[in-house]
């Protein structure tokens, strides 16, 4: 279980010629936003000259250092949000020839002076999204654009004026995929972001018949993701999701290079792993930093690759209740999502010699508790166990992990004589909102929470109520979810799922009811109401019209 450790030189390779009328030997980023930053790399990969990027104030001084001294001068990339300011006379001092290209954004900036075969658009609010289509846009002399709804009237007439072939990868605003509509994009949304991932590494390979990729947790921006030697697969944070195994063999990827040591100790046991289930070796090469830069340092000392944080979902899971009901014979676990992002998440629980879980992952949205339930058979509460829960942002990309020992199991019991049902799903156009009519059909009052499985723009997504809400015996209610759906929408959605959780008990809504209903359509009264105003009125007009004419 071999694991290679390497430093970091890779060559530039030049794609494309730029329309400055400079011709720099070097590129030095001076923003703090990861976006220019991002940009930057990307401009100096695809025009051949070497880049370096600021990560602090003081950093300016060591990068100002590093400039080669080569032909071509300097050209400084920065925006009003910088690191340095009079980076250009800095740089001037050291002896180089200086130029700076100032703007609010460097993104439409640098494309705008790029000739290049295509663009390739993604969204802004993750970095992972960019990272992942960055050596593949490399490959095909592709500048990558970061769209959303404030900017997309600019990024339109670029492509307008620009021309080539247009990709969309990942999640976009709704507002970008509709203008982006005409340029008849190839288009990357596959659901999750691992399977995101996975086609444009497949895509890569089928172009380049490589066997290697590099494997980064997204969380930031590196140079080498910037070469087109290698993909850039995603491994996962704590957990490696098994559909990383299979798309392994089925590409036959023999070999991966992990950037950065933080993820080592799990890319190891993921190498143990992989190579037991398909009898086969997987060589893993750890990049792990740099020769030094510093003047006076010598020797087998190591610096740290540089690296630019950028922007990812922050997921967290605990569980805050474990309980066994004697009554039910179920162990009741109560999940609480921690931050504000929603996330996906399925547990194995093993107490004893018992083993269950959840089949399929649940979905937990942000700040909310989730009790669920598990047939066991527990005979006493010293019982040792254990609960491993792997996480997520989608259904599918669970890779992060979350383990708790249980020393004790606390003992209850507890009849819940609770009964919910879900009568129907409505859509109301005016007000553009979801109606879930539902009925406490017990003789207990109760507390629910409710979800809706609805697919919005072509993907699938989970909607939640606005709360828990106690309903009474024999009481029904509906439960508003704001949600604007278009036309195309209301096709996709012929039926939709809707779920109840629900407990006489507010703490732990341990029961579960979920049924799949039509989606009906309703106009409210009061739009009947002013369509038969307006009616008259026409009338009124209409008769008014005529009675003038033949009075004249």
């Amino acid at each position: 279980m071999c694991i290679i450790f390497l430093l970091l030189f890779i060559p530039s390779v030049a794609a494309v010629d730029h329309l400055y009328d400079e011709n720099p030997g070097s590129i030095l980023i001076n923003s703090r936003d990861w976006r220019d930053v991002y940009s930057g790399l990307l401009f100096a990969e695809l025009i051949g000259r070497e880049p370096l990027f600021l990560v602090s104030q003081e950093d300016a001084l060591l990068k100002t250092e590093l400039i080669p001294k080569t032909d071509g001068g300097v050209m400084i990339l920065e925006t009003p949000g910088r690191y340095y300011a009079g980076l250009e006379g800095l740089v001037g001092s050291k002896g180089h020839d200086a130029t700076t290209v100032s703007a609010p954004t460097l993104n439409l900036e640098l494309a705008e002076n790029l000739e290049v075969d295509g663009f390739v658009v993604v969204g802004d609010a993750y970095g992972y999204n960019a990272i992942s289509v960055t050596p593949y846009a490399v490959l095909n002399e592709r500048f990558v654009l970061f769209a959303n709804r404030d900017n997309i009237d600019d990024v339109v007439d670029l492509l307008d004026e620009n021309g080539g072939s247009v990709m969309i990868y990942g999640v976009v605003d709704n507002e970008v995929r509709d203008e982006l509509a005409k340029f008849n994009p190839d288009v990357i949304d596959e659901g999750s972001r691992l399977e995101n991932n996975h086609e444009i590494v497949r895509r890569f390979i089928v172009e380049t018949e490589m066997d290697q990729a590099w494997i980064v947790s997204g969380k930031e921006l590196v140079k080498p993701i910037f070469s087109p030697t290698s993909p850039v697969m995603f491994i996962g944070n704590t957990n490696v999701p098994p559909q990383v195994d299979t798309f392994l063999a089925e590409n036959n990827i023999k070999a991966l290079v992990l950037i950065g040591n933080e993820l080592a100790p799990m890319v190891s046991q993921f190498k143990s792993r992989y190579e037991n289930a398909y009898e086969t070796d997987l060589i893993v090469t750890v990049l792990i930093g740099r020769s030094p830069r510093t003047l006076g340092m010598e020797g087998d000392r190591l610096e740290a690759i540089d690296t630019f944080r950028v922007p990812i979902p922050e997921l967290d899971i605990e569980v805050s209740d474990v309980v066994y009901n004697q009554i039910t014979q179920t162990l009741e676990v109560t999940y609480k999502n921690t931050l504000p992002a929603p996330l996906y998440f399925r547990s194995t629980i093993t107490v004893g010699v018992e083993t269950e879980g959840d089949e399929e992952s649940v979905f937990l949205s942000g700040g909310r508790s989730r009790t669920l339930s598990y047939p066991m058979n527990i005979g006493d509460p010293e019982t040792a166990g254990k609960i491993s829960i792997i996480y997520g942002e989608d259904r599918e990309t669970l890779d992060s992990l979350y383990s708790i020992d249980l020393d004790s199991i606390n003992f209850i019991d507890i009849v819940d004589s609770s009964e919910l049902a879900i009568h129907s799903v409505v859509y109301d156009r005016l007000n553009h909102a979801i109606y879930i009519m539902i009925e406490n059909t017990g003789e207990v009052s109760l507390f629910a929470d409710l979800e809706l499985d609805i697919s919005i723009d072509g993907q699938q997504q989970t909607l939640f109520g606005p709360e828990v809400f106690h309903i009474m015996e024999g009481e029904s209610r509906e439960v508003l979810i704001r949600q604007r759906l278009t036309g195309l929408d209301l096709q996709d959605n012929e039926e939709v799922t809707a779920r109840a959780y629900y407990s006489q008990r507010e703490i732990a809504l341990s029961k579960i009811v979920e049924e799949t209903l039509p989606l009906g359509r309703m106009i409210p009264a009061t739009a009947y109401a002013f369509g038969a105003v307006g009616l008259i009125l026409l009338i009124l007009i209409i008769w008014f019209f005529f009675r003038k004419k033949r009075q004249r």
